[in-house]
């Protein structure tokens, strides 16, 4: 089990590829299930020139147990 909180740094994997990013926030939202509410990891991944890629980027990734195993996330 993660105990992940804001100002953590973690490792997840997308199809952007496995990428380290900083949690900001963590939220509780609404998701595509009715009267179905999650956490929310609300995070920041650092730009990274080789990769071509040159400006931070926000997103928000769910956090329940079957999307952080399905991310790979891992707490650095």
């Amino acid at each position: 089990m993660l105990n992940i909180k804001a100002g953590d740094t973690i490792m997840y994997t997308s199809a952007a590829g496995t990428r380290p990013a900083v949690v900001n926030s963590i939220t509780i939202g609404a998701t595509a299930k009715p009267n179905h509410s999650i956490a929310w990891l609300n995070i920041t991944v650092p730009a990274d020139i080789k990769l071509g890629r040159r400006f931070d980027s926000s997103v928000s990734i769910p956090a329940d147990p079957n999307s952080l195993k399905m991310f790979k996330v891992t707490k650095i």
